[in-house]
């Protein structure tokens, strides 16, 4: 089991962690120095507009440029200090959920040979289509505002700023390492034992649905 499983799972992990971290911490960093300079809260201001045929209120535009850039904790820690109501958070969230973190994931995307720019604006065009459906089909009235704003740690200065970026930067490293590991155990197990072509014989059809090779069947259900 070490041999065969648990080593080589733990040396990949730490590979594919390191090269992860080394996009997604300057990010972050870079991310947290825009908003702290008042860049974010700009582009949010050019984005009210939109929000209005969106059936956003505008200051939920902070919410959505901040999940271009960073993993959906970022937007959700946002959400979770406005009073927004149900309706408005179901079309914020699949929003996000379409764009987010699209400087990582847009770098991971152009390896395989797909073009950085045209990903990005395709997902981020694809956002704004949602929410604009959304708005005409999700009913009005779908309850009463589901969060209670409250309080997040204001930053004043820069040394607190990068002190709270090296603790998420911490937690979020942990994090990574953790569900990178898992997944390379559970896929060393999978392939030990042989389960994998059986796996992705049992969803083939789900697959030629949308055009994937049967080699992508485990990454399409860890997804």
């Amino acid at each position: 089991f070490c041999k065969d499983i648990f080593f080589p799972a733990c040396r990949k992990s730490g590979q594919t962690t390191l090269w992860l971290l080394k996009i997604i911490l300057p990010v972050s960093l870079v991310v947290r120095l825009l908003d702290y300079y008042g860049v974010l809260a700009l582009m949010a201001g050019w984005l009210d507009p939109v929000f209005v045929y969106l059936g956003l209120p505008g200051s939920t535009a902070i919410v959505f440029i901040t999940s271009i850039f960073l993993p959906l904790y970022a937007p959700l820690a946002i959400i979770t200090s406005m009073s927004i109501s149900l309706r408005e958070l179901t079309i914020l969230a699949l929003m996000c959920q379409i764009s987010h973190n699209l400087p990582v994931e847009s770098t991971i995307q152009a390896k395989t040979g797909t073009s950085f720019w045209s990903v990005t604006a395709l997902r981020i065009t694809m956002s704004i289509m949602v929410g604009l459906v959304l708005n005409l089909i999700l009913p009005q009235d779908m309850g009463n505002p589901i969060f209670v704003r409250s309080s997040l740690p204001e930053v004043v200065s820069l040394p607190g700023l990068l002190m709270l970026w090296l603790k998420s930067s911490l937690q979020l490293t942990l994090l990574i390492a953790v569900i990178v590991f898992s997944l390379n155990l559970l896929y060393n197990l999978l392939d030990t034992y042989r389960l994998i072509p059986k796996l992705s014989k049992s969803i083939e059809p789900i697959l030629r649905f949308f055009g994937l090779p049967g080699s992508t069947a485990f990454l399409w259900l860890i997804g």
